[in-house]
């Protein structure tokens, strides 16, 4: 069968006993050249499919160009079933390229897909070649498609794809082009995957990718589904924002129940006052409400099935709720060596300034030292930067998981963050800071939140409320103090005597500063500062960070 396009129109031809091609038009249309674009192309004859589809018995169509509907290796009628059916496209545009019929999902077909030339499959986001349908889903290029558009052909992922599984061969790996293609999962509400090209394959790169649309359930409930955690790692972490979620176990298990090399590191259960408290060791629940859960591996990698199980069987409550999942891949070596802590996708450093040699003067606690000494530090192939703190939850954690999990209270407690009042001359996340001009508000230095305001006045003043819309602040004032559950009487940020930088004091505040410090350390002078990396594609300021061992991460929100 040749699909063509002529003046405009469409023509579907086959070629007869004596290699003449006959024009289908010819046999069930009235006219000859028909604009077939609605139409489906049934490799298999079958007396009851509707009148307006196109139906032959042949073995191989070849699309060059014009448009159809789909193209279905067969139509369900075992009787009639082809063994063997290539479907090759140079050409035109189709929306689906399918190995059964709809309602026979459970018999697909042994096919080759052969693509060329310039195609266009699918429409990215509902339709395509649905790999599950064929006994092999594995997509031959047997020549260049430099021609086609960029993700011109669409492709519909096979049940549980993983990392490194292939989904389309080259013939040669010039022509193995990964940005020619558009991988779903299967549920194409479920979002898309990542691919990638090795050597002639085109191959799934290990991903986290929440789906577009929730499954609802009873009242505000609902679920994400399976297939969304494709690579393996060593932490694997779920925050919500905007609700609770409960879970389906206190323990990771692969698909036959058995527990995998996890254990279960931490969670933040969930409080309506906004009370924030850690649970560790057994202290894990079904029956619990959580805010933050995460798992870390005993040895080697929680695999992927085992997280995308356990994410699965998570129900989240909220009509309007942010659910991030992340997943570290850094090898558990890495992570010991270098003494940091991992917390909802960021790993952590505290630096205390007596530690440090070389410092000009030896007592050297500025804040402007610390930025320099965070942003030339490096972890898993980041740079690191003065960490930046966006949530009640993230706050309480700096003092109670990694302040005193290192044996650090008091005054060693008082660390330096980077929230400023003032302009960079080298501009915001730069590798130096030298002081320029002072703000009215107060932004975040570095990091992907570089350059975000999140307070908009210098000073705290009538019990004002001046936090950016979406954004935290956990300064010792009595706003932020009861936002936080507790009752602050302070009133910082002050100003005093231009006091453009943020500290951390001690459990849970903070407190603006001038910058230069020197000096024994105490309550105004930060013994310490803690570091944050974090990969970021591309900040407010326009930098990006990526890490050596990825970062598999997504977010998204799901309102009912």
């Amino acid at each position: 069968v040749t699909v063509k396009n002529l003046g405009g129109k469409t023509m579907v031809s086959f070629k007869g006993e004596n290699n003449d091609e006959i024009n289908l038009c010819d046999i069930n249309r009235a006219s000859e050249y028909q604009d077939l674009s609605g139409y489906t192309l049934f490799l298999g004859k079958d007396g009851n499919v509707n009148a307006s589809d196109i139906n032959v018995d042949i073995g191989r169509v070849t699309m060059t160009g014009g448009n159809l509907s789909a193209i279905y290796g067969y139509n369900g009628n075992n009787s009639n079933f082809i063994g063997e059916v290539t479907i090759e496209i140079k050409g035109g545009t189709v929306n689906n390229v399918v190995g059964f019929n709809k309602n026979e999902a459970s018999k697909p077909i042994n096919a080759e897909v052969i693509v060329s030339g310039n195609p266009t499959i699918g429409n990215k986001t509902s339709s395509g070649i649905w790999l599950n349908s064929f006994t092999s889903p594995c997509v031959t290029i047997n020549d260049s498609i430099s021609s086609a558009s960029a993700e011109a052909v669409t492709l519909i992922a096979a049940g549980a794809t993983q990392n490194g599984t292939h989904v389309a061969e080259a013939t040669s790996s010039s022509n193995a082009d990964a940005g020619k293609f558009k991988l779903l999962n299967s549920n194409t509400n479920q979002g898309s995957l990542n691919v990638g090209k090795n050597d002639k394959y085109i191959v799934v790169i290990g991903s986290v990718s929440l789906p577009a649309v929730a499954i609802w359930q009873s009242g505000d409930t609902f679920t994400l589904g399976e297939n969304h955690i494709l690579q393996g790692g060593t932490y694997f972490s779920v925050f919500v924002n905007g609700g609770y979620f409960t879970v389906p176990g206190t323990n990771l298990t692969d698909e036959n129940g058995i527990p995998v090399n996890a254990q279960f590191d931490m969670a933040v259960p969930y409080s309506e006052t906004g009370a924030v408290t850690y649970v560790e060791g057994s202290g894990l629940s079904t029956t619990g409400k959580y805010q933050y859960i995460q798992f870390k591996s005993t040895s080697g990698e929680i695999s992927s099935k085992a997280a995308d199980i356990y994410l699965a069987g998570i129900v989240f409550h909220g009509t309007n709720v942010t659910v991030s999942v992340n997943l570290q891949t850094v090898p558990l070596t890495e992570i010991d060596s270098a003494g940091v802590t991992y917390f909802n996708g960021s790993f952590y450093k505290i630096i205390k300034f007596d530690t440090l040699t070389g410092l000009n003067p030896v007592n050297d606690k500025s804040w402007n030292t610390a930025y320099n000494l965070a942003k030339a530090s490096t972890f898993n192939g980041l740079h690191g930067y003065l960490m930046t703190i966006t949530s009640h939850v993230e706050n309480k954690f700096i003092y109670d998981r990694v302040y005193v999990k290192n044996g650090i209270t008091g005054n060693d407690a008082t660390g330096w963050i980077g929230a400023t009042a003032s302009e960079n001359n080298n501009g915001y996340d730069s590798s130096t800071w030298t002081h320029k001009s002072y703000r009215n508000d107060w932004v975040w230095a570095a990091g992907p939140e570089a350059g975000q305001v999140f307070y908009t006045q210098r000073a705290y003043s009538n019990n004002g409320d001046y936090v950016s819309p979406g954004k935290y602040s956990s300064w010792n004032n009595r706003i932020d103090g009861t936002k936080r559950g507790t009752g602050a009487t302070g009133s910082e940020p002050n100003n005093s005597g231009n006091e453009a930088y943020a500290q951390y004091v001690g459990k849970y505040y903070w407190n603006d500063l001038s910058m230069t410090k020197s000096g024994t350390a105490g309550q105004y002078v930060p013994g310490s500062f803690i570091v944050e990396y974090t990969a970021y594609p591309t900040n407010a300021v326009g930098h990006a960070e990526a890490a050596t061992h990825t970062a598999l991460s997504d977010s998204k929100t799901y309102s009912h």
